[in-house]
């Protein structure tokens, strides 16, 4: 055992990390029972965002391109408000994927790969096609890179919290997301 845990187990008074780490535990425990503005609260004190801006982009073009016949990249840049550079690579990674299907050449256009069910793309699975899905902590994903594994109860809340989010992700679908324009 190394002196770190050793000391963990043995020390009556604990170290400032440790105060840190239930004080977060606390409070983490005080939103789950109180319920209050539960994911808001707990992503503010692990300081994080799930969705990327890309992320975000991304389902605001299917949303607007599953309810349009076509548009141009300006158009959707232009709609959407998002930088024209940002939304070309954007519209590229998404017709690498398969989400859409491009027109090459002067007046090409950008439309939604209409074989593609809205009703059964989630939010998470965009996420994790675009390589956007983000842990809560390293610890969710590999709770043995954590040196205080497995005496912190921590871990196991915050995994809670991943399989909420989670969860929450894989029921929201793109056509509950469609813009009307």
């Amino acid at each position: 055992m190394t002196k770190d845990k050793e000391s963990f187990l043995t020390d009556t008074q604990p170290s400032l990390s440790i105060k840190i780490n239930y004080l977060l535990m606390t409070l983490f425990s005080y939103f789950l029972y109180f319920n209050l503005d539960f994911f808001s609260n707990i992503l503010y004190i692990l300081n994080m965002n799930i969705i990327s801006r890309e992320i975000d982009y991304s389902i605001r073009i299917l949303s607007l391109l599953s309810n349009i016949e076509k548009a141009t990249v300006d158009e959707i840049s232009k709609i959407l408000y998002i930088p024209k550079p940002f939304a070309h690579k954007i519209v590229n990674k998404l017709v690498r994927k398969n989400y859409l299907i491009s027109s090459q050449g002067r007046g090409g256009y950008i439309e939604f790969n209409k074989e593609l069910k809205t009703d059964k793309i989630s939010v998470l699975d965009i996420m994790k096609d675009l390589d956007g899905y983000k842990h809560v902590n390293l610890c969710t994903n590999n709770p043995e890179a954590c040196e205080l594994n497995p005496y912190c109860s921590f871990t196991y809340h915050l995994q809670k919290l991943e399989l909420c989010i989670n969860k929450a992700l894989n029921d929201l679908k793109l056509k509950d997301i469609i813009f009307k324009i």
